[in-house]
């Protein structure tokens, strides 16, 4: 057996790993890759703003490269342009994240119960008073198991470290679906942002200090739209005192949970109090 990896940095497990159940699968997949070809062509044309993230931010793991691919977003239309992507490819329908097959979107399906993890509900007991804001995901157990394998087969595949789960929200409202899209509408919903970030963060250390085997060295990571498989908003926790060959394959779109959180403090700062250059107010 290949001996794990071990490092002080953090990074989150492979999202690409976490496909749907087999028979969910099978159900939601084309019967010939000629009928797949054009779906796949059209969403490519609708994913305009998730085409963008990936090309013009290729990296997007620190405060930096995140507020990059935000300024990004807004550039081609911010929030409702957002909204109208997703729409368009049936990831949201009326302010809602889609729970049905086509598109599958995994987690949204959990969050609703649509779809159900064997041992999931017993590991959330672990959040505490944050169970009924959040759930508990897994990784496939075959990927699982093999975190620590160096095998071509597994890299890129198996999961990042031996002790992860996902952290994710029970609320399906569409603008947050992603940490890319939190208060892009300004003003309160920033604040209301900073608020989920800051819960997501408590319970994630809640549940590694209620559950065995985890250690402290704790990663809490996103994905940002246009480098995310998975269309519903997940925290990757990872135990980072034992990580395997995939823990550095994904480095340029592991955007940790602080830098996040220290963009969006930033913006809500320069929203509660403008600069000096900003028009001031009309008298009374």
């Amino acid at each position: 057996r290949a001996q794990p990896q071990s490092s002080g940095d953090s990074t989150p497990i492979n999202p690409d790993a976490f496909l749907p159940h087999p028979a969910e699968e099978k159900a939601s997949s084309s019967s010939s890759s000629a009928a797949a070809t054009a779906p796949a062509n059209m969403e490519a044309s609708l994913a305009v703003i998730k085409d963008t993230i990936h090309r013009t931010c290729p990296r997007v793991y620190d405060a930096a490269t995140f507020a990059a691919a935000r300024a990004a977003v807004r550039q081609v239309g911010g929030a409702a342009a957002l909204k109208a992507e997703l729409e368009g490819l049936g990831v949201v329908a009326d302010g809602q994240l889609t729970t049905g097959l086509k598109p599958f979107n995994l987690f949204a399906r959990v969050a609703s119960g649509a779809t159900v993890q064997d041992g999931m509900a017993g590991e959330a007991v672990a959040l505490g008073r944050y169970s009924k804001r959040f759930m508990i995901a897994c990784n496939r157990p075959e990927n699982d198991e093999m975190w620590y394998s160096a095998e071509a087969e597994w890299v890129g595949r198996a999961s990042m470290a031996e002790h992860h789960r996902f952290l994710i929200l029970r609320d399906l409202q569409w603008s947050w679906f992603n940490v890319l899209s939190f208060g892009l509408e300004g003003g309160s919903s920033l604040l209301s942002a900073v608020e989920l970030l800051e819960a997501m963060q408590a319970a994630a250390f809640e549940f590694v200090a209620n559950t065995a085997g985890w250690s402290s060295n704790l990663g809490l990571y996103f994905h940002v739209y246009g480098h995310a498989s998975v269309n519903a908003l997940h925290l990757h926790m990872v135990d980072c005192n034992a990580t395997g060959p995939t823990f550095g394959a994904l480095q340029y779109k592991n955007l940790p949970l602080h830098s996040a959180l220290q963009v969006l403090r930033s913006e809500l700062t320069a929203a509660s109090f403008p600069s000096p250059s900003d028009p001031l107010p009309a008298p009374l």
